[in-house]
């Protein structure tokens, strides 16, 4: 992909295609930015037109396919105008065509706003014709057949859909790595061909020499694109002799010019070259040639299983009745036939017997024949074979070589190799030009890659761009793991292990850290709410690892209410509150990734006056009863709280308290009064949430302390 396309740059979603990559030859390209928002260039891709068109390796975002994408530039027709709404209709009309070797359009998209139209198919992941031909031509005679099927159905199938194929080079015909052929791009030059019969015979022409032109490519290895004329002078023996004349005529019945001897249709050209496979297959004779019509021809193509359309021949007609006409002989009576007559039907049927003993003589002779050629085929000795070199063949170039052959090809233990490429043999058994039995076998060791690969770069990259290489670089899918950046962006990779460029084998699992952004700051801790009178509450908390700023939020009996927002100090009061009520209190921590889990909540309950109701007097002195040692000596106790030591004034009061509504369940209430005789736990029960307590509670002394616990913790206390 080079240097430039692993770039990070945004995304331009707006902006066109062609603004950011003006060129492709000057490989400004950089992979990420998308077409129509939706397919995500890999790569640029030669184009196969002279027009206006740029092709590019895409991914589809949605369908997460990888697809090819065709970008007109249509900005000279505005939307709407006649002309782009015609090349829009006919990209469309391609969309109907449906066959093995054609690669299929997905959609048709005009965008107005770029001025753009693109087209959409499938991406063919293999190399063109030319290629092909560039790097191990010239071809054996049974891939060059295949290829040629390809093509040929493929144009036969845009003809009868009514569609003209327009220009079709080699750079047109795509093998793929399976070693399907596809043709491509057929509507970057053709046109629906409609009611124009002129169109479409033109087309035909131009699409019979085209095949024609890659067959003499392929098995010679000769460019034919300036050659015309008679039949020698187009005829591919020239160049390789060993050709046999059934393909030699078919070349040469392609590209003459007499349109009364040229193929009439694609189809036709495409049946004889199945004829021919067909014969290269079954081991028959390829003597014949599309170009002759002679007896001894039309056997041989007979022979070699090609049918032929015969002829109804009708008898010569009978002439009508006429009495006057003597009957036959077999109709007549025995008394009205003459001596002559008699000598005349004598003779003739000896004739007839000697015929029919000559006729059963020649069945004895030819069926004598028969038997002794046939038993000389079963008999006889396999012929030899000159075992060709198939090193630097593919394994499925190298078998139909085998079937040319009349050998076998068999796969021993083929391993690794980092020299030849995968699928390609790099060793054969017996070696080239050994001479074997036909019907014997050949042991070919293949490539099965190299063992060792490049680990591709995925830091800087999305996961899924990550998972995509990996796949590209024939490694399995990696694992991935998340970690904290302050740097790095959310979905791009961190880490990589093994790290880029290293080699690795091949079936090693590449793991890999993707960002999760900057980290949050932790939950605050250590929150804590005191009343600070009947109205107003103090609540404190811990400072937070990494926050900035703190939200606050009070919650009374599900109600809930924000009381601060980016609030930088760890302490906040809370004003006008209501006395005797519960309330809940939890905080936040804020920085620039996000916000925390709220805290636990801090609970607390406003204080509440405490009425206390005398029974007695303040001033009224009270001694305790006679014998009563409960209290130890008798004490007495003044109005400014002095103790006189002999006598304590006794005071009585109602400490009523409502246990708070949340959280709900059983809650343990505890009252605990601090009087002139000491600290004494007067009241300890289990209550509902929502319950209201009034307890009567009697003390000595002028200054009575209480305190009111609710599990075990203390949330009110009070002086009087």
């Amino acid at each position: 992909m080079g240097v430039l396309a692993k770039r990070r740059v945004p995304q331009q979603y707006a902006k066109p295609l062609y603004d950011q990559c003006p060129k492709y030859s000057e490989g400004l390209l950089v992979a990420s930015r998308l077409i129509n928002t939706r397919y995500e260039v890999i790569e640029p891709l030669p184009s196969l037109s002279s027009l206006d068109v740029r092709v590019y390796k895409a991914r589809d975002t949605i369908e997460g396919r990888v697809v090819t994408a065709w970008v007109f530039e249509l900005s000279e027709f505005p939307t709407g105008s006649r002309e782009r709404m015609t090349q829009v209709e006919n990209a469309r009309f391609y969309t109907q065509l449906s066959c093995t070797n054609l690669a299929p359009i997905y959609s048709v998209e005009d965008n107005g706003d770029t001025g753009e139209l693109c087209i959409v198919s499938e991406y063919v992941n293999g190399i063109s014709l030319r290629e092909r031909i560039r790097r191990v031509a010239p071809f054996s005679l049974a891939v060059a057949v295949d290829i040629a099927i390809g093509v040929g159905t493929a144009l036969v199938a845009t003809h009868e859909a009514g569609f003209t194929c327009g220009t079709v080079s080699r750079d047109s015909v795509l093998i793929a790595s399976n070693g399907t052929v596809k043709l491509v791009g057929l509507f970057c030059s053709g046109n629906p061909a409609g009611e124009n019969n002129s169109a479409a015979a033109a087309d035909t022409v131009k699409s019979i020499s085209t095949i024609g032109e890659m067959i003499y490519n392929m098995l010679t290895a000769t460019d034919v694109s300036e050659m015309r004329g008679d039949v020698d002078t187009v005829s591919p023996r020239i160049v390789v002799p060993e050709l046999p004349m059934a393909i030699d005529g078919l070349v040469a019945k392609c590209l003459i010019d007499d349109s009364s001897v040229r193929y009439r249709s694609v189809s036709d050209v495409v049946h004889d070259l199945k004829a021919i496979r067909e014969a290269l297959r079954m081991n028959k004779s390829l003597s014949w040639s599309p170009l002759e019509s002679r007896p001894a021809h039309r056997a041989a193509r007979m022979e070699a299983g090609i049918s032929f359309a015969t002829p109804v021949t009708m008898g010569p007609p009978v002439p009508p009745h006429d009495a006057s006409v003597t009957p036959p002989i077999a109709n007549r009576t025995s008394s009205a036939i003459s001596d002559k007559e008699q000598r005349v039907m004598e003779k003739d049927a000896s004739d007839s017997l000697g015929v029919a003993i000559k006729v059963l003589l020649v069945v004895v002779v030819i069926a004598l024949a028969g038997l002794v050629f046939f038993g000389s085929k079963f008999f006889a000795v396999p012929k030899d074979v000159t075992v060709p070199r198939l090193v630097g063949l593919t394994f499925d170039e190298a078998n139909a070589e085998a079937a040319k052959q009349s050998f076998k090809i068999v796969e021993g233990n083929s391993d690794y190799n980092s020299i030849w490429p995968e699928n390609q043999i790099y060793q054969q058994d017996p070696p080239a030009g050994h001479l074997i039995k036909a019907g014997r076998s050949v042991t070919v060791l293949r490539s099965l890659g190299p063992r060792l690969l490049t680990v591709p770069d995925l830091v800087g990259g999305t996961a899924d761009r990550a998972t995509r290489e990996l796949q590209e670089a024939e490694f399995p899918a990696g694992t991935s793991t998340e970690d904290f950046s302050e740097t790095i962006p959310v979905g791009i990779v961190l880490t990589q292990d093994p790290p880029a460029n290293s080699k690795a084998e091949r079936d090693t699992t590449v793991k890999y850290v993707v960002s999760k952004g900057k980290q949050p700051p932790d939950v605050p801790t250590g929150v804590d709410a005191q009343p600070q009178g009947d109205d107003r509450v103090e609540i404190s908390w811990s400072p937070s690892p990494r926050a900035s700023t703190y939200v606050l939020t009070r919650d009374q009996d599900g109600d809930s209410k924000v009381l601060a927002q980016t609030w930088k100090d760890t302490k906040f009061t809370d004003t006008g509150l209501t006395p005797d009520t519960s309330y809940s209190y939890t905080v936040q921590a804020t920085n620039a990734a996000g916000s925390s889990d709220p805290s636990d909540p801090a609970l607390v309950i406003t204080p509440s006056k405490i009425t206390a109701t005398p029974v007695m007097p303040n001033n009224v002195e009270v001694s305790p009863p006679s014998g009563d040692t409960t209290h130890g000596s008798s004490m007495s106790a003044t109005t400014d709280g002095t103790s006189t030591g002999s006598s304590a004034r006794m005071r009585q009061f109602v400490i009523r308290f409502r246990v708070p509504r949340h959280p709900r369940g059983d809650r343990r209430v505890q009252f605990e009064v601090q009087d002139a005789t000491g600290s004494t736990l007067m009241y300890d029960e289990t209550h509902q949430a929502g319950d209201r307590i009034a307890e009567p509670i009697t003390a000595f002394g002028n200054k009575i302390t209480f305190r009111i616990f609710l599990d075990t913790k203390l949330v009110k206390q009070q002086t009087l």
